[in-house]
């Protein structure tokens, strides 16, 4: 009976594996994603990542790209003992030759959790932020800063006095998420120096928040309280100036622990009254001024 149940499984096993080939074989041919079948691979295949390695040599990038998708998938479903190998992989496809393929494998590595990224992991890392010419090198910087590894790399390379500006500033900014005081205070003072905007709370707001430092965090609850109308609706109907604090609420919401408003999916408050909701965060942090910030995701 033991024999009979091996063979059943070996066979079963033949079958799943036939069915990823089959799946990513379809897919280079016709460029065709199905969710439904992807959500059955991942959940029946036991040995997706080997399946996957072929696939991330193939000589198409969107081939490469579907195959490191569905490992980030994979990864995401088992514990994280088991993700070492899931997260090691989609750091090295941080070197293939096309840049589309690196910046969505930055991104898919920040949904990882910080305890998922070996120590060999942060010395890949370290051998990343060495390549200048890396695609997305910005958002390899503060992906490092946010699982806390190349900390003295970065501090050797900001005694440069030949550092490009975009990457003092993403090394400062990812500096400041390990807790480094000086680039605390060096993003702090450059933060303040800049005018609340639509571009401002667009590209500068979800950098300050990025650090989960609550000084520069307490710097957007000021902006936050802010009643003047300097920024403009994303909503194509209603075009009128608006208050910012709209807008930095949503983007300041998940990262506060125990803070009263949801923020959902699709990163818009869960409320029928944005009026009511900013009135009521405000008096939340004015009642709340020792707040605690979530550092524990990206």
């Amino acid at each position: 009976m033991k024999h009979l149940y091996l063979i059943a499984l070996f066979l079963w096993s033949l079958s799943v594996n036939g069915q990823v080939n089959a799946y990513m074989d379809d897919f280079r041919l016709s460029g065709h994603s199905d969710f439904e079948t992807e959500q059955e691979l991942l959940a029946q295949s036991e040995s997706l990542l080997p399946q996957m390695l072929p696939y991330l040599q193939d000589s198409l990038s969107q081939v490469r790209q579907k195959a490191y998708y569905l490992i980030y998938r994979k990864g995401l479903q088992l514990p994280s003992a088991a993700r070492d190998p899931f997260v090691m992989t989609l750091l090295q496809g941080c070197n293939d030759e096309d840049g589309s393929v690196v910046g969505q494998n930055i991104i898919w590595l920040q949904g990882f959790d910080k305890s998922d990224f070996s120590p060999p992991a942060h010395d890949l890392l370290e051998t990343l932020i060495r390549k200048p010419r890396l695609p997305h090198r910005q958002h390899l910087l503060m992906l490092a800063g946010y699982v806390e590894a190349g900390k003295e790399l970065m501090n050797r390379y900001l005694l440069q006095s030949d550092l490009v500006a975009r990457d003092r500033w993403y090394m400062n900014l990812a500096l400041a998420r390990m807790g480094n005081s000086n680039s605390v205070a060096f993003c702090l003072q450059t933060f303040e120096q800049m005018t609340l905007s639509n571009e401002f709370v667009e590209y500068a707001v979800p950098e300050m928040i990025y650090t989960r430092h609550k000084t520069i965090v307490d710097l957007c609850v000021t902006y936050l309280n802010s009643n003047e109308p300097l920024c403009s609706s994303a909503d194509p109907d209603n075009e009128g100036a608006m208050l910012c604090g709209y807008r930095i609420l949503e983007l300041v919401a998940p990262v506060i622990k125990d803070f009263p408003l949801r923020v959902s999916a699709l990163g818009t408050l869960v409320t029928n009254d944005y009026e009511a909701a900013l009135s009521a965060a405000r008096i939340w942090f004015e009642r709340h001024p020792d707040y605690v910030v979530n550092n524990e995701r990206f």
